[in-house]
């Protein structure tokens, strides 16, 4: 091979591989960081329009499209090609990479694509792709979705099932179940993050019926539930029977807080024990 079409042959495996990511690269779990103008040029956003964007006012458009990520959200997407994610509602399905494009198929075939825009440390920006384009980049920060059995895995479809709202009213057998299943995701998400040494962890942002302080948990007032939590359910009257059948249970359960200065180790007993009622 001549010495000129090698080196074109090198430059083009090299702009090749600039241009895309391997699967090993994005299988992680991705939690929600922050929402942020992409600015080009002459028609860069107003520091004004900035403001808007990350105090979450997003176009109609993002809103129609259930994308509307916050504090809550995570992508969860595993090597076997599945995934999870949690925007404003929880869905599941397949995933794809090619080149720079992840493209996510749900469990009711509909298809979102999101071109990544940067990748670095733990770290990677993602762009809807859609018509009209959507100046918006939406920053995540990843860390290892590995877990030693699939039970274990809090972030699996089985294990936020209580994300899911049901398309009929529920019976009280199967309210206290999506309870169970919702403590029981705590447990994990707590062992998660003991397993992989994370210091700090966001537990004020998830939509649950209970409020988590630093010495224990509460029942949540309905009155003061968010709307993440209410959504879950078929209707108001399910989430109030689902407020009532917890304030019973604490009033009747003793829970053995152990005695340790991990707040996960503790909290994730608390949870266990929780779960254990139902």
């Amino acid at each position: 091979m001549k010495l000129k079409n090698y080196l074109l042959l090198v430059m083009a495996l090299a702009m090749f591989s600039s241009c895309g990511y391997k699967t090993s690269d994005v299988s992680k779990v991705w939690f929600f960081v922050n929402v942020e103008p992409i600015l080009k040029g002459e028609e860069a956003k107003t520091m004004a329009e900035a403001r808007k964007i990350t105090e979450g006012i997003l176009p109609g458009y993002l809103a129609e499209n259930n994308k509307n990520f916050s504090p809550a959200s995570f992508l969860n997407l595993e090597e076997d090609g599945t995934y999870t994610m949690y925007s404003r509602h929880f869905e599941y399905g397949t995933w794809q990479l090619k080149g720079k494009d992840i493209t996510l198929t749900s469990q009711e075939k509909k298809t979102t694509v999101f071109s990544i825009l940067e990748m670095k440390d733990k770290g990677m920006k993602l762009q809807m792709k859609m018509e009209p384009a959507l100046e918006i980049a939406y920053e995540f920060e990843g860390y290892d979705n590995h877990f030693k059995t699939k039970f274990a895995n809090a972030f699996s479809k089985e294990n936020n099932e209580w994300r899911i709202t049901p398309k009929q009213k529920q019976s009280p057998k199967e309210i206290a179940k999506k309870l169970k299943n919702h403590f029981q995701y705590y447990v994990l998400y707590f062992n998660w993050a003991i397993d992989n040494d994370i210091q700090t962890l966001d537990v004020r942002s998830t939509p649950s019926v209970v409020k988590i302080y630093g010495n224990g948990f509460a029942v949540e007032p309905y009155e003061d539930l968010k709307q993440g939590w209410k959504d879950t359910f078929y209707d108001e009257e399910d989430c109030k029977h689902a407020t009532d059948t917890i304030n019973y249970v604490f009033d009747h359960a003793n829970i053995a807080w152990p005695n340790t200065t991990n707040k996960f180790k503790f909290h994730a007993a608390g949870f266990s024990q929780l779960a254990q009622q139902f």
